[in-house]
């Protein structure tokens, strides 16, 4: 369940995206329909051309905004995925603090000696 998440929240991204381009589409259709048959009201017939122009645009900054919300989800599933494979492929090698353990237990083990206590020829 909780395997490949990033690649899991990629897919969905795209999902979405499709989806919401799919619905922009279909209330776009029926905005333009609304227009050309007087469903605004008797009113709003003159004023066809302007209401479609509008729905057109509005339909293209809805595509735009979908597109680029499902951008920064595909990167953040991009970026979780992509740290996986860095954890995966680093996990073998010692971290700082083991490196830190390792010298502390290297120095511990070569105190240095006054001069009397060490042995004839050592320095």
């Amino acid at each position: 369940m909780f395997n490949n998440a990033g690649g899991k929240i990629k897919s969905i991204a795209k999902i979405l995206f499709i989806i919401n381009a799919v619905l922009t589409g279909l209330a776009s259709l029926v905005g333009i329909a609304a227009a050309l048959f007087g469903g605004f009201g008797y009113g709003a017939r003159r004023f066809s051309g302007i209401i479609i122009f509008g729905v057109i645009i509005a339909a293209a900054l809805e595509i735009l905004l979908a597109y680029i919300s499902s951008l920064f989800l595909y990167a953040f599933g991009e970026l979780v995925e992509s740290n996986s494979s860095v954890a995966a492929n680093t996990a073998g090698i010692p971290t700082m603090n083991t490196n830190v353990a390792y010298i502390a237990s290297r120095m511990a083990d070569s105190t240095p000696r006054r001069p009397e206590q060490q042995g004839p020829g050592q320095i």
